[in-house]
């Protein structure tokens, strides 16, 4: 809050809701700029093994709606792999986005709230859209509640969908399936156009430069 200061950096539009509630004279110096992501190479041939079609990203979630998204991708018969937070490598993550991506599959995404959500990013370069669990608040450890896209704040329809809970995700699921094969390119999801116009490190650098005023 210093005078000195002109220029405040937020990874995104809830993390400004935040401490614009704890010091409202911030909120006209903060302007919102995410980190981008490093376009891919070539990530090497996809293992025949990799066979599933469906990520399903698991960092902090209630088990009955764990228990639900894995039920329902079970009776749709829809291969998947589990991807647990803190316990896989950055490259089998890679290698499961490349091959999910040649097979026109999805990921699921299970987290109460993301600050920018670099994994979202990471999938969306390879073409891979996402099905996103919202739980729709943050409450800070000092009672400060933001309300809105807690989990994914830059997802866009043409990179997937938020779905609020056990009650709405099977028919969130099977509308995100049906747009993901529409027969028409137009009327389904574009990830990676998304992704490369607007969250790649060139994007950023210009969002960068933009905020400071070059």
């Amino acid at each position: 809050a210093s005078p000195a200061i002109d220029t405040v950096l937020a990874v995104s539009p809830w993390i400004i809701d935040l401490y614009g509630k704890i010091i409202p004279s911030l909120i006209p110096k903060m302007h919102i700029w995410p980190a981008g992501v490093q376009m891919p190479d070539e990530d090497g041939p996809i293992r025949d093994t990799l066979d599933f079609t469906c990520i399903v990203f698991k960092k902090k979630v209630p088990a009955d709606m764990y228990e639900k998204v894995i039920h329902a991708l079970d009776e749709r018969k829809i291969k998947y792999k589990v991807f647990e937070y803190g316990t896989f490598k950055q490259k089998e993550y890679f290698d499961a986005l490349s091959s999910v991506s040649s097979r026109k599959g999805f990921m699921i995404y299970l987290q109460e709230s993301e600050s920018q959500g670099i994994a979202f990013q990471e999938a969306w370069i390879r073409d891979v859209p996402t099905l996103v669990w919202n739980k729709g608040s943050y409450t800070s450890s000092t009672g400060i509640t933001v309300t809105g896209n807690v989990a994914a704040p830059f997802l866009a329809d043409e990179a997937g969908m938020l779905f609020e809970g056990a009650s709405d995700f099977e028919a969130r699921l099977d509308a995100f399936i049906m747009k993901k094969d529409a027969a028409d390119p137009a009327n389904g999801f574009r990830p990676r156009n998304y992704c490369m116009r607007n969250l790649t490190d060139k994007a950023s650098a210009q969002t960068y430069l933009k905020a400071i005023g070059m």
